[in-house]
């Protein structure tokens, strides 16, 4: 007989967790008040479970409690004598199974059937808020892409080249589960944050609840408790002592051992000390090669050294989908909401509603990160929306990858060996995302992110006098560690580098560009001549919400709206003619709002005009009619004026420019030109208001006949069999007699494009006046009034 084990109650276990939190202590504080090197111990005490009797004592006298009133005496083995292989008698190997499953569950569910998520006061059901996850079998790390490849793929698909290969397929995706079930020896990695705890807790309680490996006994081991201390127990050990802790024997374990009839979860390769990992390693090798017929899973983060164990499958967590995403967010808030489910659900629906406008494209990227969209998930459930200025959502994101999740957990990354501080390695990412957006380069090769960590390894004193090996050694040691202990940066392929995805990339430069100001107020400069930069658009929102006194920026960004016309006294002419016109709109709104609408509105018609008002193009097939764009025309106009609206009268209507698609060519044509004079008219966005009037008014006696018969798709192709010749001849005739440049401006596609470019940098400078904080009323009233107005 072994010595007596005591238990916790119910009641005493709230009453320790309430003494814990008085004094402020954590599980490896009162572990080291208790004189004991794990915290292993004390996370059993507090989940109900099995504790040595002198521990169990010390415990309560450090929390001031009556251990006689918490205790629940446990007998130390709960097998019967006929049920221990040890007493020579007959064993039926299902029956003994079945018997340490049953000693097992309480404890499995107590520890391992609820997840703690990001800020929430309680944990949640596992069952509750679990959503099937899924691997890459053909890890993108390990494939062969050249730079040059990924270069091409990046210039293609500049939003997607970040789920992508080179080749434009996506790597291929299995359930996770699928793969365990026929994998008996599983090596699974995952960046930061991916859920590959949660995953090991889902497979054990599974296990447990029948509906996995039902003939097998699961055990969850954290990896870095089996190394606490000097004196490191083996495997073997380690197991024993958890299993005697629920009242099984070493020899009934080892009985399981040999027959193969245990799920051994062991989690968190990468939280061993790098200095202990080679010793870990050929331990965990001999006893999986003694015990092979075993089930086992290990969990490591990508870029970790994992040394090679021999049979094991190697998969990687696939980043989260759009599906994936939304199935969690239903499960969160359902959760949350208790009873009122119904709730839970109508706030599930905003959330993925919310989560794609296009607004919301660097909230996308975080929620594809299962610990980041638990926190995204938890802001939304305070506000019921996302944050204005998602710098400081994204911050904070951040933060929780990079540092506080493993502060939460007790797991310390940074240590003498590591080669840069962590306030450093984000200095350097923001150098690097600085220099390579810059460069617009979105994807390295490992030498070349290893030659920018080297050069800015050469600004900090202590690397000053390394020579080149020693320096280039080092920044082969930051990138590892950047790659594993943050996930910021990513192994696409071998040896090709990138940011995780775009908006890292972006958010990192807008912190060098804030530093950059904070100390230069002449970085501006550099700034806003990424002005019309697609890919820049992110930096200048993320920088104004960074800066402490962001007017300086707003008010570069005007000035270098208002230069994009000098170049071309044309497009000047055109904003003069927007300005004009707008002040006998029909519309009677903001000034700015109108002319901002009546600025675009007037760009897309003129280009639908181009397209369309030419006899030479009768018969040619209409692509992609400009007009598809008219409901967009309305977005920044409502951001200049919540209460613009366009009246019923005039409101665009898909039926009037969209027609049916399998109308013959010359018919398409000439409905979508009809539309545009008619918008041009409505809308006094007309050069010659009296020709067009000319011109609408014959066009529409020449359309008639096909009004009338819109409806009916056989009448209308008679009547198109009958009378196409000579219809086409008149259309022709008469768009010949109506000059293309009386009615639209004949710009070339390099003004057209950089009026588009004019028009996109006035948006994000009324975004970036929206978000910005501490800004001069005065001085945002001012920009917003001198909006489309052209100073010569």
């Amino acid at each position: 007989m072994g010595k007596r084990s005591l238990s916790a109650n119910a009641q005493g276990i709230v009453q320790a967790k309430e003494a814990m939190a008085r004094k402020q202590w954590t599980h490896e504080v009162l572990a080291k008040k208790v004189g004991i090197k794990t915290r292993l111990s004390i996370g059993k005490f507090l989940g109900g479970c099995p504790v040595e009797r002198r521990i169990f004592i010390e415990i309560c006298l450090q929390l001031d409690l009556s251990w006689q009133e918490v205790a629940t005496q446990v007998p130390e083995e709960r097998l019967s004598p006929g049920m221990n292989p040890s007493a020579n008698q007959p064993v039926e190997l299902n029956a003994l199974v079945a018997e340490v499953r049953a000693c097992c569950q309480d404890q499995i569910q107590t520890q391992l059937d609820t997840v703690p998520l990001w800020d929430l006061p309680k944990p949640i059901s596992l069952g509750d808020i679990y959503i099937d996850v899924e691997v890459w079998q053909n890890i993108p790390n390990r494939c062969w892409f050249d730079l040059a490849d990924w270069r091409r793929h990046f210039q293609v698909n500049r939003e997607r080249g970040y789920e992508l290969s080179p080749d434009g397929t996506s790597p291929e995706r299995e359930l996770a589960m699928a793969v365990l079930a026929r994998q008996t020896h599983l090596i699974i990695g995952g960046k930061p944050g991916t859920g590959k705890t949660t995953f090991l807790q889902y497979v054990a309680t599974q296990c447990i609840h029948g509906k996995f490996a039902v003939d097998q006994v699961p055990i969850y081991i954290e990896l870095r408790d089996l190394v606490q201390d000097a004196n490191t127990l083996s495997l073997l050990d380690y197991i024993c002592q958890e299993f005697s802790d629920r009242g099984v024997s070493g020899e009934t374990v080892k009985t399981l051992l040999q027959e193969g009839k245990l799920l051994i979860l062991l989690d968190g390769w990468d939280e061993i000390s790098p200095l202990r990992r080679f010793s870990l390693f050929n331990k965990l090798r001999w006893f999986c090669n003694r015990y092979a017929k075993n089930r086992y899973v290990i969990t490591c983060r990508t870029g970790v050294e994992l040394y090679r164990f021999g049979g094991f499958t190697e998969v990687e967590l696939a980043d989260w989908t759009l599906t994936q995403i939304s199935h969690f967010a239903r499960k969160y808030f359902v959760a949350l909401a208790g009873v009122n489910w119904e709730r839970g659900l109508a706030k599930a629906t905003e959330f993925g509603v919310q989560l794609e406008y296009p607004e919301n494209r660097t909230i996308q990227d975080m929620a594809k990160t299962p610990l980041l969209l638990s926190f995204i998930c938890h802001v939304f459930q305070s506000q019921a929306r996302f944050p204005r200025q998602q710098a400081r959502f994204y911050q904070e994101g951040l933060d929780i990858l990079l540092q506080k999740w493993d502060h939460s957990k007790g797991v310390e990354r940074d240590s003498p060996e590591q080669p840069l501080s962590l306030v450093n390695r984000l200095k350097l990412l923001e150098h690097l995302g600085s220099v390579t957006l810059t460069q617009h380069q979105y994807c390295l090769s490992q030498s070349q992110v290893e030659h920018y960590i080297g050069d800015y390894l050469r600004t900090i004193p202590d690397y000053q006098e390394v020579d080149p090996v020693g320096l280039q050694i080092q920044s082969q040691g930051v990138l590892k560690a950047i790659e594993c202990h943050h996930g910021v940066l990513v192994e696409r392929s071998r040896r090709v580098y990138s940011f995780a995805n775009l908006s890292l990339q972006q958010y990192f430069t807008a912190r060098e560009f804030t530093t950059k100001t904070n100390q230069n107020p002449d970085a501006i400069a550099e700034l806003v001549t990424h002005l019309t930069e697609q890919s820049w658009r992110e930096v200048f929102l993320f920088t104004v919400t960074l800066l402490r006194h962001p007017e300086q920026l707003i008010q570069a960004m005007k000035q270098g709206v208002d230069q994009l016309l000098i170049p071309d006294l044309r497009l000047g002419q055109f904003v003069n003619w927007i300005d004009h016109q707008s002040e006998s709109s029909p519309l009677s709104y903001k000034s700015a709002a109108v002319r901002a609408f009546d600025f675009v509105l007037a760009l897309i018609l003129d280009q639908a005009l181009a397209q369309t008002l030419d006899s030479y193009r009768l018969e040619q097939p209409l692509q992609a009619p400009p007009l598809q764009q008219l409901p967009s025309c309305l977005s920044l106009p409502r951001k200049l004026d919540v209460e613009f609206i366009l009246p019923e009268a005039l409101a665009f209507k898909v039926a009037d420019y969209l027609p049916n698609k399998s109308f013959p060519a010359p018919l398409y044509r000439s409905l979508i030109l009809n539309a545009t004079l008619n918008y041009s008219l409505a809308f006094n966005l007309a050069l010659n208001p009296e020709h067009l009037g000319q011109l609408v008014r014959s066009l529409n006696t020449l359309l008639h006949p096909m009004f009338e018969c819109q409806s009916n798709l056989e009448m209308l192709n008679q009547w198109w069999f009958n009378h196409r010749h000579s219809w086409i001849r008149r259309v022709g005739f008469l768009m010949g007699q109506h000059d293309q440049g009386e009615h639209d401006w004949q710009f070339s596609s390099n003004q057209t494009r950089s009026l588009w470019d004019y028009y996109d940098a006035n948006q994000l400078l009324v975004d970036c006046l929206t978000i910005a904080d501490d800004l001069d009323t005065q001085v945002q009233q001012n920009i917003q009034e001198e909006l489309f107005v052209y100073r010569e």
